[in-house]
């Protein structure tokens, strides 16, 4: 197949780049500096001297990528290859052709795009974002490699450092998974700052299969709906508001088993995550604060427990 690209900055050309690197697809590129033009060549792409003259050399269905920044140089941009390309026969209903005869060329024109974007190979870094306060200090850095799209999908990891954990409730209302802060606590591993003030450090990382990982947990549960099989005992976790009922009434006795301190309420809070959180990490499996099968098993409950409760 065949794209056309408008904009040959840095995240623009070494789009490019990888294209012509990682597969047979041909690349044709325009952008206002020539320079930019000749180097995207180098690189394996066709030059075009102008926008026209880069539909001129594309065969329909044509996919356009356009990479300028946002604003009126995005919609000048758009504007003027909505007419190019309609001029070319692309846009429905021209050169006399109506919905239906163009519907199996728009519906070729996305799956082409999608195969563009599955090749792409993008690595995007963040190389220090720092949060300090008198009371709490954030500091994060990360890195994501390949597209969701990609045979090979794409993996991504960081390190964040949290200083003053126990105050982040008192920086602004609202944040979002604040239900989860104490099973946070839990997560985290306790380091030393050089101040000699006390932190914690988190190692995130996400996957295909393991939506985020936090210092080797799978947490991927914490964004999925808490849903189980019929006759099956819900998942408990934290949510806003919380989840109650006999089922987690059960889990804080079982908890007061095995001499772990939780409430005897029945309300699924942040602290009977964190309860549950610390059964995990004594039984040494995963630590998410989630009440599952196996943490069900571990706390020798039966698997088809009755599911009394709501949310409310």
């Amino acid at each position: 197949m065949e794209i056309g690209f408008v904009g040959l900055g840095k995240m623009g050309g070494n789009m490019v780049h990888r294209i012509r690197r990682d597969s047979e697809h041909r690349v044709v590129a325009f952008a206002r500096t020539e320079a930019t033009v000749r180097q995207a060549v180098e690189h394996g792409a066709t030059g075009a001297n102008s926008l026209k003259d880069l539909v001129k050399q594309l065969r329909a269905p044509r996919i356009v990528w356009i990479m300028v920044p946002a604003g009126d140089p995005t919609e000048q941009i758009v504007n003027k290859l909505a007419k190019l390309l309609q001029a070319g026969g692309m846009m429905a209903g021209a050169n006399g052709t109506n919905e239906g005869d163009n519907e199996p060329k728009k519906q070729q024109a996305i799956q082409q795009a999608l195969g563009a974007a599955a090749m792409l190979n993008p690595t995007f870094h963040i190389y220090d974002i720092a949060v300090d306060t008198e009371g709490v200090g954030v500091n994060l850095m990360a890195e994501a490699k390949g597209s969701p799209l990609a045979p090979k999908g794409y993996t991504a990891a960081g390190d964040l450092v949290i200083r003053g954990f126990d105050a982040i409730p008192t920086l602004s209302a609202g944040i979002p998974f604040a239900e989860y802060l104490p099973v946070l606590k839990e997560l985290g591993v306790e380091e030393t700052a050089p101040d000699g003030s006390p932190r914690l450090d988190f190692h995130l990382a996400s996957a295909p299969g393991k939506w985020i990982t936090i210092n080797g947990n799978d947490v991927s549960a914490w964004g999925t709906e808490a849903l189980a099989k019929p006759g099956e005992p819900r998942l408990l976790k934290p949510s806003d508001p919380p989840m109650q009922g006999n089922d987690v009434r059960s889990v804080q006795q079982a908890l007061a088993a095995e001499n772990i301190r939780a409430a005897q309420d029945g309300i699924y809070s942040g602290s009977t995550a964190a309860a549950v959180a610390r059964f995990q990490k004594q039984r040494g499996i995963n630590m998410s604060g989630v009440v599952d099968a196996e943490t069900r098993q571990r706390l020798g409950m039966p698997a088809d427990a009755p599911r009394q409760g709501g949310r409310n």
